[in-house]
């Protein structure tokens, strides 16, 4: 990465903790770290404890190290590793000194970014050497290639798609009652817990909504465990935006070393018209830039918009630790790497007979099984209403969309909000028949909204 480019002068737009009832103290040059150190029940966690961690470490395995989940989320490195760290003028090295011999055992380092410059450490009587091969893509957002949020979107996309962006933004905070918050240094216990509630839901309705089985679920409580501390200790942040009191988009952020790991993000399927998650990501942007940080790591998983948003890609390796003084050890570490090797090709196999298809609808079978009483969101269609018609619903039972029982009609409210971009609290919404038909009505239009089967 190139350096570093200095201050960026462009005013906050977003609330810190200190601004929605925290206090958050930001953070200068980050300092050299050493290595020490998602669904059973959707009860909430009681607000004044972090609850005990029912999934497990992931990463308690000897023999396979998940080199991100070492890195970001425990603040390790593997054993017999040194990372150097582009910081700017000032590169950061961390080292994990094993003297635990090899003998003839093997181990595997999988998910090492390439942009990370890391080597094995080697000791008289103690070696150690290592395999590498190359894996699926990651993406990067360097963000030392421009100064600030507007040149790197500037960078990054066309004139009518930031355009665009805008829009969708101002579209959201006139129909709705928005502020945007970061937590960082501090959060308060309740707050945070009701946030994990609140995110478990979002990823639970939004994978319901793929009609997938979403296995992140079930380390949701392990996530839970970690990222409280961290958050005090500004090695984590939780960025949320907020309808009122009502979070619509959370996103968990792991930080080490002036990089930013963007982990988990779960929104509001109700508001989807309204891009939230692209509002997320220019924030995160604005605040990295503010607070110093050189990238954000979107890490793997090749999607569409980490493909726009990134501007370097990068590739996980491998990496198959061995003895080289044991013929048993480097033979394993080879036999494993050729195995890794030959998965792409596997993969190309799987595609080319279809096999892709039937994984699908295995992966549909499991759904099925899993949400057995999944029930297809509300079915419905949208119909102008003549003014005529309107003077006859007057008398119409008026309801509160706040009121869990009309939860189901907040999705083509919001939809039709977007199309007709207006105050949320200015508009009025009429039950017209129980459960079937509703009335909208705003300050320039009037829709009718009917249940269709």
């Amino acid at each position: 990465m190139n350096t570093l480019q200095a201050a960026y002068g462009y005013p906050r737009k977003y609330q810190t903790a200190s601004q929605t009832g925290g206090s958050v103290s930001f953070p200068g040059e980050t300092d050299c770290l050493t290595s020490g150190e998602r669904m059973d029940s959707l009860k909430p966690h009681n607000s004044d404890t972090i609850g005990t961690t029912t999934a497990g470490n992931p990463d308690d395995h000897s023999s396979t190290i998940d080199f991100v989940r070492y890195f970001a989320e425990q603040f390790r490195i593997p054993p017999r590793y040194a990372i150097e760290v582009d910081a700017g003028n000032s590169p950061i090295h961390l080292k994990e000194n094993d003297l635990t011999p090899l003998g003839h055992s093997s181990y595997t380092v999988f998910d090492v970014p390439d942009y990370m410059q890391t080597r094995i450490i080697s000791f008289p009587g103690n070696r150690a050497k290592r395999i590498t091969v190359p894996r699926y893509r990651g993406f990067l957002m360097d963000l030392t290639k421009q100064v600030d949020t507007d040149d790197y979107l500037t960078a990054c996309f066309g004139k009518s798609t930031r355009s665009r962006f805008r829009k969708y933004q101002k579209r959201l905070e006139l129909c709705f009652d928005i502020r945007y918050c970061m937590y960082y240094g501090e959060i308060e216990l309740a707050e945070y817990n009701r946030l994990f509630d609140c995110l478990r839901l979002m990823l639970q309705r939004r994978f319901d909504q793929k009609k997938v089985v979403n296995g992140e679920l079930e380390k949701m409580d392990y996530y839970r465990q970690i990222t409280y501390q961290r958050i005090l200790n500004r090695e984590a942040s939780i960025f949320v935006i907020y309808d009122g009191d009502k979070p619509i988009d959370i996103n968990i952020n792991y930080l080490r070393n002036q990089l930013v790991f963007s982990y988990m993000n779960g929104f509001d399927i109700d508001y989807s018209k309204f891009n939230l998650g692209m509002i997320d990501l220019i924030k995160l942007l604005e605040w990295s830039y503010e607070q110093g940080f050189r990238a954000i790591d979107l890490l793997k998983g090749d999607f569409e918009y980490k493909r726009r948003w990134s501007n370097h890609i990068y590739r996980h390796e491998s990496h198959f630790v061995y003895n080289p003084d044991s013929v048993f050890s480097y033979l394993m570490a080879l036999l494993k790497s050729i195995i890794q090797a030959r998965i792409p090709q596997g993969i190309l196999y799987f595609k080319k007979w279809n096999l892709h298809l039937v994984y699908k609808k295995i992966q549909s079978w499991r759904f099925k099984q899993y949400r057995p009483d999944e029930q297809d969101s509300f079915p419905f269609e949208v119909i102008p209403e003549t003014e005529q018609e309107s003077r006859e619903v007057k008398q119409a039972k008026s309801i509160n969309l706040k009121d869990e029982q009309y939860s189901f009609l907040r999705g083509p409210v919001y939809d039709l909000l977007y199309s007709n971009p207006e105050p949320l609290q200015q508009m009025q919404i009429y039950e017209l028949e129980a459960m079937s038909s509703y009335l909208l009505s705003g300050s320039k239009f009037q829709w009718r909204i009917v249940k269709t089967d």
